[in-house]
């Protein structure tokens, strides 16, 4: 059961949804300006991180409209511009990631061919999972691509760098990745706390604590970037 409200005539479905993909949307594009005017290194992985943080921030104010608070007068098919931007935040970060171990040298990374091949793969990978969100709009895609891009290559990555150079900036990535699986496993196991809170609900609130960890990440590799 779901809480709906009327507002000037306008029936929302979800507003507790709305609120929360509002904040992720305000807390991404915040963060994203921050890391951005904080970025004194013209590091090319920051950069990615930063498109990261935004696309994030926008597919989430997209969900919270379309897909939830006022999706009874949307269809399906509006929902799906939204969640090819989550795809486009997770793409970017997986870019930054190997951008990141290129230029900290990471063996099986540090070869610009190599960086191609792996960037080649990474846009390919986001077009079978545009195509697949048209032929099954559905936001499981959008899971299945995170869970792979942004948890296990982006995890592998930076654990691979952490182990590698001890950049804490790494760490904390890792810390944001851990948050945000827990964003993943809050809607895999249906968990809410009814009629307040739904799945949706916890995932976000989890979710906006996984940005600002990742933000934090960022801003320390850059440090360690400009110090070296």
């Amino acid at each position: 059961m779901y809480l709906l409200i009327q507002f000037a005539g306008w029936n929302i479905s979800e507003p507790m949804t709305l609120l929360t993909n509002t904040l992720i949307c305000a807390t991404g594009i915040y963060h994203s300006n921050k890391v951005y005017n904080g970025h004194r290194g013209h590091i090319d992985y920051i950069y990615n991180f930063c498109f990261f943080l935004f696309f994030t921030a926008i597919s989430a104010i997209w969900g919270g409209i379309f897909s939830h608070g006022f999706k009874e007068y949307f269809s399906i098919a509006y929902s799906i511009p939204g969640w090819i931007l989550a795809l486009l935040g997770s793409f970017f970060a997986v870019r930054g990631a190997l951008q990141h171990a290129y230029h900290q040298g990471l063996r099986g990374f540090d070869n610009s061919n190599t960086l191609k091949v792996y960037h080649i793969i990474n846009i390919l990978f986001l077009a079978i999972a545009i195509v697949s969100i048209n032929i099954y709009p559905s936001f499981t895609v959008v899971a299945i691509y995170t869970a792979v891009t942004l948890s296990l290559i982006c995890g592998y990555i930076e654990l691979s760098i952490y182990k590698s150079t001890g950049d804490i900036g790494s760490k904390w990535y890792l810390l944001g990745i851990g948050s945000g699986m827990l964003t993943l496993l809050l809607f895999v196991f249906k968990i809410h706390v009814e009629p307040y809170l739904n799945t949706n609900d916890l995932s976000h609130i989890w979710m906006i604590v996984s940005l600002i960890i990742f933000s934090r990440s960022f801003i320390l590799m850059e440090a360690k970037a400009v110090e070296s």
